[in-house]
């Protein structure tokens, strides 16, 4: 008769259950990307709190003073997000008693979206060099991104097979997709235009398998590298502007040009509207400003008073 060794059914450390549950966030299908944050946030925590794996109870206090302790509704939501995930995972293998996130909730968070003005937009798409490689595919990135509002890190990982030039479409893959959802998004003629003339000017050894908006050497382009291009072209333009920017600036100028906030969702990626409305707000919050500087009724009641008054 075989004897199972105690030490089998022993409690794991902290280190070895988030191996187990990132493996199996992997197997689920979910993105290098959010991997990556669970084991960022889940180490952090354990190792500013090590008694918290050891004391359900600790951990509760722990996770609270963890939480206050963000500067932004941002960083609680992300701290929260990502201990939630693992801590529930942690509480259905037995390995806690209880889930310790249990009744926490986000903070709202009404975002800070900084949209850019047109003229600055027209301004950033006239520094790239054309002449080269590296400049045109930064000039069509930059005009894709404000044609689709595509996240940076899809648009960097898509290839050529990926756009459908005659029906003027891309396609974003379930594993390009941030929420692995995949969606099929309009492009315009001038982007498609655009577009055909960097598939021309490719290396003619790429092969399909080479992501669209490639580095010279034909490699994937980090976002921290797109970042730093965006960088030189901020600081020569005298006016910032990252890629989540031009995102941002794509979804307000589609609002405010008359697109519906569902088809703004769709474009965008959003799996829920909560995400979408808040650039709705944002256009609202225009439309206010606007209306108060400009209403058939603005200044009148003003110029009476000072007939009157007359």
């Amino acid at each position: 008769m075989n004897v199972v060794p105690l030490s089998r059914y022993a409690k794991p450390t902290w280190e070895e259950a988030l191996e187990d549950f990132l493996n199996l966030k992997g197997a689920e299908g979910r993105a290098p990307r959010t991997l990556t944050d669970y084991r960022k946030h889940v180490t952090r925590f354990f190792t500013r709190f090590p008694d918290a794996y050891e004391n359900e109870k600790e951990a509760r206090s722990a996770l609270l003073k963890h939480l206050a302790q963000a500067k932004t509704p941002s960083t609680h939501n992300l701290r929260l997000e990502y201990l939630r995930g693992f801590s529930r995972w942690l509480w259905e293998e037995g390995i806690f008693t209880n889930d310790v996130t249990y009744k926490l909730k986000k903070q709202k968070n009404p975002g800070k979206f900084i949209p850019v003005d047109k003229d600055s937009l027209l301004s950033l798409l006239g520094l790239p060099d054309l002449a080269t490689y590296t400049g045109y595919r930064d000039y069509c990135l930059i005009l894709f991104t404000l044609d689709t509002a595509t996240r940076p890190g899809e648009a960097l990982k898509l290839i050529p097979s990926d756009f459908n030039l005659r029906s003027l479409e891309v396609h974003i893959p379930s594993l390009v997709a941030k929420t692995r959802i995949s969606r099929t998004i309009p492009i315009s003629g001038e982007t498609t235009k655009s577009i055909r003339k960097l598939l021309s000017v490719r290396h003619p050894e790429w092969k399909d398998n080479v992501p669209l908006f490639a580095s010279s050497d034909g490699l994937c382009m980090l976002e921290t590298s797109w970042g730093k291009r965006m960088r030189g072209y901020s600081k020569k333009l005298g006016v910032k502007i990252t890629p989540y920017m031009l995102r941002h600036s794509s979804a307000t100028l589609f609002l405010r040009n008359g697109g519906s906030s569902f088809a703004l969702q769709r474009m965008m990626g959003h799996t829920s509207m909560e995400m979408t409305e808040r650039y709705v707000h944002l256009v609202q919050d225009d439309v206010k400003q606007e209306h108060k500087k400009h209403s058939a009724l603005s200044g009148m009641f003003e110029e009476i008073h000072r007939k009157r008054r007359l």
